[in-house]
């Protein structure tokens, strides 16, 4: 592994890209944490948390939508601009500031009404179950409702903070550092499969004692370092972007407190669900790299690689596009949004029985990553150079 890590490392072209991969990963990153597209940032959020409870919020919040009302008036010819643009305004703007109290003011709502909305799903679950509505209590739909009301029943005790965590929002919601994490399984597939079977160095190794399914190997756990190294370092940018930017509150808080996530069927904390979310992230990277390096094993022109990856993000799109949820777990498109297995109490049917997504994910990821490394190799060893 070492030599062929050594190739990698070596090539300072292929070094110098992934460098300024990283260096863009980082860049958007930031814009995207200081994004105003919404007419507020997450910074301006994080300072209405510090300035306002929810009771001086939603009197704040009344305020103005009253004034924006009584700003829309014209006298005579002249426009009240000082109505809608204030210093005093974290935004600047009246109905910026009214679209930010309201943003905030969902979020603080949400952790407040945790108990109310807990109550009220186990009980339509329970009234669905009891009048049949979905089904006879034997069936698949009857079996997801009682297990899903039994497991919001045993969050009786998490109480949510109404606390800001605009740092756990911006780092589960930041797609880009998956792509670009492609890009090292791709880039490093390329040099030591493809390249080197254009220039027919394969013709050399391949009557070697170990020239075939161990060169392979050792290959592939060049390529698995090499990612993972680039793992560490870009979700290690993005960690320290946002917690420079705004911190990540208590970690020990209930996962229930993010925005997003009151759904969450799990008593688990929010910094439990950011080790599990890297972690599935992690085992997603490496399936679609391990992917990637098979398709490099088909050809010596990177053309056809390129081609070759295109139509299978074409059929991940496909799958994960699809209305049948078994065949929606195997996208690598569905897969990748892994922070969506932890917002509701969605179940698969397994010959009736309703089982949970996220151990059915990391499963279908690990066996298309088995899959993988054994087709490259079952190709690699049967082709000649």
């Amino acid at each position: 592994m070492r030599y062929e890590l050594s190739k990698i490392l070596g090539e300072k072209r292929l070094c110098l890209l992934f460098l300024f991969i990283a260096l863009g990963n980082a860049l958007l990153f930031y814009e995207y944490c200081m994004d105003d597209s919404p007419g507020y940032t997450m910074l301006q959020m994080q300072e209405m948390y510090r300035t306002e409870t929810i009771d001086t919020l939603r009197e704040r919040h009344e305020e103005l939508r009253e004034q924006m009302g009584w700003g829309n008036a014209y006298e005579g010819n002249a426009y009240e601009e000082d109505v809608y643009e204030s210093d005093a305004l974290l935004t600047g703007d009246l109905y910026c500031e009214y679209k930010l109290a309201g943003a905030v003011l969902e979020r603080m709502e949400q952790a407040e009404r945790y108990s109310e909305y807990r109550q009220q799903l186990v009980g339509d679950a329970l009234i669905k179950l009891k009048l049949g509505l979905l089904g006879d209590s034997t069936s698949f739909s009857g079996r997801s409702l009682a297990r899903g009301a039994g497991e919001y029943e045993e969050l009786a005790a998490v109480e949510p903070e109404t606390s800001f965590s605009g740092g756990i929002e911006v780092l589960v919601n930041w797609h880009a550092t998956d792509l670009c994490l492609l890009l090292f399984g791709l880039g490093a597939g390329l040099f030591l499969l493809t390249y080197e079977k254009g220039l027919g160095v394969n013709k050399l190794t391949r009557p070697a004692r170990y020239g075939q399914g161990r060169l392979y190997l050792r290959k592939y756990a060049a390529m698995l370092f090499f990612v993972s190294a680039g793992f560490v370092v870009l979700y290690g940018t993005n960690v320290w972007i946002g917690g420079k930017l705004f911190g990540f509150g208590n970690l020990g808080r209930a996962v229930q407190s993010v925005y997003g996530y009151n759904g969450c069927p799990m008593e688990i904390s929010v910094g439990s669900f950011l080790v599990r979310l890297l972690l599935l992230k992690y085992i997603w990277t490496l399936s679609c790299a391990t992917l990637l390096f098979f398709l490099c094993t088909l050809t010596g022109t990177a053309a056809v690689v390129a081609l070759l990856t295109v139509a299978a993000v074409a059929l991940a799109f496909f799958m994960g596009e699809s209305r049948l949820w078994w065949l929606r777990c195997f996208s690598l498109k569905q897969l990748a949004c892994v922070e969506q297995l932890f917002q509701g109490a969605v179940y698969l049917n397994f010959f009736g029985n309703p089982i949970r997504r996220i151990p059915v994910a990391v499963l279908c990821t690990v066996l298309m990553m088995a899959a993988s490394l054994g087709a490259g190799i079952a190709f690699y060893c049967m082709t000649p150079g």
